[in-house]
């Protein structure tokens, strides 16, 4: 009888200590293990406990599933459509192009303003490009360039042959309406709510990716049709084939033979006051075009020129048939751990704890030659609080692991037990 006393006196004990222990705590539960984004950020490192993260990236997965399924049913993969990931980085590069092409004809036609005769300088203009084109194209087939160490430059030389070869023209406007809109929210819209954590749209890009061509183990979301997934900051169009920034070069040279031409032809008249400020004025504005060509912009570490090669070569993949454009952006992610208290977890196991993580995604998807939306999503999803398995069981989202999706999982298993 007195032993069962002294028990009962030390259950009730523990179970007074743990109730003030849990008011002291302020009887939240569950508790968020992560701060707000604003305090994040003056720590400089992601809160929130590494499970909910790995349980978040996990839901992520399961939204890329989804987000593919979707878009699956809206491009006709038997086609082979292309589908451009949206970069808010490379994207605000159309800007750059678009204004390079928009300044570049200015100052063509400012500088033409000086040239009368305009038949004279098209001929003149036409014989200069066709020198240029005649003498590419023999460069091309030089006897040292028919190795295939030196294919590169044979292709670029031809390539170029046929760029001036063309009439003196200048780019054309490449924007479409859905272009257009994309490169501007770009602009506008520079700054994400990260939640708890950051999710990199490199991470979301790659789930996409798996998700739409599959890997060993893991079957395509798209049947019946290969698609080519371009995500511009690493993987894409850009191969040895790509010839844009020789491209650019061009352009550039175009207008430079036009202001070769105008100041020569105007150079006598130096005593016309008008002619002499309008010349002056638009060497001006020159010099302004060139700078920004070879100014580097402290925003993002690119020289103007480089900014507009992006654009350039963005421009001309989504300027292609049966191409798309896949928004898709994080705009929300983090997790929760709850960590139960009870008398019988005091008294024996203790603390029991889960965890719960998830992401919010917004999504949408273009056809690049314009026209409205034709999938567009806001996707949530987080996983109900569990207990995060032991790395040897990885079945489903819950274990918070994904060694199952690798070739060799049985072995990984072993070695982790």
């Amino acid at each position: 009888m007195c032993s069962y006393r002294k028990l009962l006196r030390f259950i009730v004990f523990v179970s007074l200590t743990t109730s003030s222990a849990l008011a002291q705590a302020g009887t939240k539960s569950p508790t968020p293990s992560a701060t707000s984004s604003t305090q994040a950020a003056s720590q400089g490192s992601p809160s929130g406990a590494f499970e909910s993260q790995m349980l978040a990236y996990g839901g992520l997965d399961l939204i890329a599933g989804a987000v593919a399924s979707n878009v699956c049913k809206q491009i006709t993969p038997s086609t082979n459509p292309t589908v451009v990931i949206y970069d808010q980085a490379s994207f605000a590069s159309l800007q750059s192009f678009e204004a390079f092409v928009a300044n570049l004809q200015s100052l063509r036609e400012s500088y033409e303003t000086l040239i009368p005769d305009k038949k004279a300088l098209r001929d003149e203009l036409n014989g200069i490009f066709n020198d240029r084109a005649s003498g590419l194209a023999k460069r091309a087939e030089a006897p040292e360039l028919q190795t295939e160490t030196k294919a590169r430059e044979k292709a670029l030389n031809n390539h170029l042959s046929q760029k001036w070869s063309t009439s003196v023209s200048i780019t054309g406007d490449p924007f479409s309406d859905a272009v257009s809109l994309l490169s501007a929210v770009a602009i506008s819209s520079n700054a994400e709510s990260p939640g708890s954590f950051v999710i990199p749209d490199s991470a979301v890009a790659i789930a996409l990716t798996r998700q739409f061509n599959g890997q060993v183990g893991t079957p395509s979301a798209c049947d019946g049709g290969t698609i080519t997934v371009i995500y511009p900051p690493l993987f894409g169009k850009s191969s040895s084939s790509d010839f844009s920034s020789a491209d650019i070069q061009v352009q550039i040279q175009k207008l430079n033979d036009i202001r070769t031409i105008a100041l020569k032809q105007n150079q006598t008249a130096t005593k016309d006051t008008v002619v002499f400020n309008a010349v002056a004025e638009i060497n001006a504005l020159y010099d302004t075009f060139m700078n920004f060509l070879l100014q580097v912009n402290s925003s993002t570490g690119l020289t103007g020129s480089g900014a507009v090669v992006q654009g350039y070569r963005l421009a001309t993949v989504l300027g292609a048939a049966n191409t798309y454009v896949l928004l898709s952006s994080v705009v929300a992610a983090g997790g929760t751990e709850l960590d139960h208290k009870t008398l019988w977890t005091a008294l024996s196991s203790g603390d029991k704890i889960t965890y719960t993580g998830g992401a919010v995604v917004n999504v949408a998807l273009w056809n690049s030659a314009g026209g409205p939306p034709l999938y567009r999503d806001v996707l949530r999803y987080r996983t109900p609080f569990t207990r995060i398995a032991d790395p040897s069981s990885v079945t489903g989202v819950a274990s918070g692991d994904d060694l199952d999706r690798q070739p060799q999982a049985t072995d990984q298993k072993s070695h982790l037990k």
